[in-house]
């Protein structure tokens, strides 16, 4: 079983992308502000990241992060296409973003 990041994923930093200064830097104090800003002054454009997404592709975007030094930190979408592709007879399930957690659960078998 894994996560990964799926269309909620996309759309939220669309919203974040368009958030003003003052806003995110409202947010500090939540502890979340640091990383929008990061994220909306790092990641490519949304649309971009959806039509890559869209058609299949596997994505891993690296976030600086000082608590990990390794390379493997960051963000990563991958759709169910990628999974049937590369994992067919494998994949049990692939629950795209599901209600109560922010991302999609995927489960292979061997």
């Amino acid at each position: 079983m894994i996560t990964t990041r799926g269309e909620r994923f996309i759309n939220d930093l669309t919203t974040i992308k368009a958030q003003t200064d003052e806003y995110i830097n409202s947010l500090e104090t939540a502890g979340v502000g640091k990383y929008m800003k990061w994220m909306r002054e790092n990641f490519p454009d949304p649309t971009i990241i959806r039509d890559r997404f869209r058609k299949g592709e596997f994505l891993f975007f690296p976030v600086e992060n000082k608590m990990h030094i390794e390379d493997c930190t960051g963000e990563t979408l991958i759709p169910e296409t990628y999974f049937k592709q590369h994992y067919g007879p494998h994949l049990v399930s692939f629950k795209d973003d599901a209600d109560d957690f922010q991302q999609s659960i995927v489960v292979l078998k061997s």
